[in-house]
């Protein structure tokens, strides 16, 4: 399986992390069901288009997936 595709609205890709809070990261997790766990790769896109592998992980305190730049 290709990593799922998150979109994240910036296009700062030097951030040590991105919060997958925006609409369109949500619906995006949503749809990746049972597939969606802490740990999985993901290809971060940017509004210009430019991508980044990431991995995802979850807090808890806040109910809001992130998302790691790099592999695990």
């Amino acid at each position: 399986m290709a990593s799922p595709q998150i979109f994240v609205p910036t296009n700062d890709l030097t951030r040590s992390s991105y919060w997958l809070h925006d609409p369109r990261s949500c619906q995006a997790l949503a749809a990746l069901g049972d597939v969606l766990v802490e740990g999985l790769e993901v290809i971060l896109h940017t509004p210009d288009g430019s991508s980044l592998t990431a991995w995802l992980g979850f807090q808890h305190e806040v109910n809001c997936w992130i998302a790691y730049p790099g592999t695990r």
